[in-house]
């Protein structure tokens, strides 16, 4: 793909999947599909379930991860806080 060869750095795209609704229930903003087992997923390792999000303490904020991107090589990436300025990537129908 021309997009991941032209990236430099550290590249991530968003890919409208998230656990917004529900830690650990991923789904697809397009649809409303849940990724199960089975299906796709080519997550970072130890990412993609429900101990991804760190709880406050009483000297740190919570680690939220909701929204997925992926990178240069294909890999989801839970991410800390949906509001990171990634680019995207969309679905076209045929």
């Amino acid at each position: 793909m021309i997009l991941f060869a032209d990236c430099k750095g550290d590249c991530r795209w968003w890919i409208g999947l998230n656990d917004k609704a529900t830690e650990g229930t991923f789904v697809w903003l397009s649809n409303g599909q849940a990724v199960t087992n089975g299906s796709y997923s080519p997550w970072q390792s130890g990412e993609g379930g429900v101990k991804t999000n760190t709880p406050a303490t009483t000297t740190t904020p919570a680690i939220i991860r909701d929204c997925v991107a992926i990178d240069r090589q294909g890999v989801w990436h839970e991410c800390k806080g949906c509001h990171k300025l990634y680019k995207y990537l969309c679905e076209e129908d045929n």
